[in-house]
């Protein structure tokens, strides 16, 4: 008995030491009616990256992004050149401008420049991202 309880134990000790192995989960999608493609990444380290590109093969050399933590939620509005962000609090990390011009706006302009009674104003496509569940909605 006492054979069969210390192979069980050290087969639990050994079991339990294993290392974590974290992997990116990616996400790729195009807007609808839109030359514009988008790549969401969960990166280990509370990191979530968003990219933006004119085809899907443009996407992994990227250098149109926008880098925040994990905590947060984030609201995007894009026309055909142009990218508006807004979350609520500060946790964009870094934002790379190549081929788009990005933009961190306050509430308020994004409000009252993109939207009129709670609806979106055409030809802006709306995306929602809740970087911490990794929900992506999508409002053409």
């Amino acid at each position: 008995m006492k054979k069969i309880t210390f192979i069980i134990l050290g087969s639990l000790a050994f079991l339990s030491c294993g290392e974590t192995v974290y992997r990116e989960n990616n996400y790729m999608f195009q807007l609808p009616q839109k030359d514009v493609f988008v790549k969401t990444s969960k990166r280990p380290g509370g990191r979530f990256v968003i990219f933006f590109a004119q085809d899907s093969l443009s996407l992994y050399n990227s250098k149109d992004s926008i880098e925040l933590r994990t905590i947060d939620y984030i609201q995007i509005i894009v026309n055909t050149s142009d990218i508006y962000a807004r979350t609520s609090y500060s946790t964009i990390q870094s934002v790379g401008c190549s081929k788009y011009n990005i933009e961190i706006v306050p509430d308020n302009f994004f409000i009252n420049h993109f939207f009129e009674n709670n609806k979106r104003k055409p030809p802006y496509t709306f995306i929602n991202i809740d970087t911490k569940e990794y929900n992506i909605i999508v409002n053409e």
